[in-house]
């Protein structure tokens, strides 16, 4: 039996399509994401090679990775407990099969959307503007994704500041 580890991307969230999407590198025992190592803004990918910008840890990364975890591991055990439940008579028919089915049914339901949903949905125009704005991209890229949000390719990015209001930038 062997035993993988090392660091790898989980947590993909922010994906703006054709352009980037953020994941944390995390330490991982056999593909279990354990302690995060920093976030990255993925701009390109070949095979297990990244072009990327880092960026701030991304906590909503972060708990992605981590909740998809607890939701696989626990659809695994609870579906388990199903087919014991299911092979053994007696318990059968004192708790039934109802209660832990539906529970695996549950988390199965709430991985596959944890597993699908954050890396369909876009961030925000601020959110994708910033993350635009640490990526660096050119004006073409800009161009880009205006046209992804509904806004005219040649409007002027905007520059997100620390308070938060967004402005364009001259």
């Amino acid at each position: 039996m062997a035993i993988v580890f090392g660091t790898r991307p989980y947590g993909k969230c922010d994906v703006v399509p054709e352009l980037f999407y953020v994941a944390t590198w995390f330490f991982h025992v056999d593909y279990m994401p354990l302690i995060p190592t920093g976030s990255r803004l993925i701009l390109g990918q070949s095979g297990n090679q990244y072009q990327v910008v880092k960026i701030p840890l991304s906590f909503k990364s972060i708990l992605l990775a981590w909740t998809r975890v607890a939701f696989g591991l626990a659809m695994i055990g609870t579906a388990f407990w199903t087919v014991i439940t299911c092979s053994d008579a007696r318990e059968l028919r004192e708790t039934g099969l109802l209660l832990p089915l539906t529970i695996t049914l549950f988390c199965a339901a709430i991985f596959a959307f944890l597993m699908l949903y954050p890396r369909r949905k876009m961030p925000s125009y601020e959110r994708a503007c910033k993350l635009a704005t640490l990526a660096g991209l050119n004006e073409r890229g800009w161009a880009a994704l205006n046209v992804l949000y509904g806004r005219d390719p040649l409007e002027q990015p905007l520059e997100i500041p620390a308070g938060g209001k967004t402005e364009p930038v001259a």
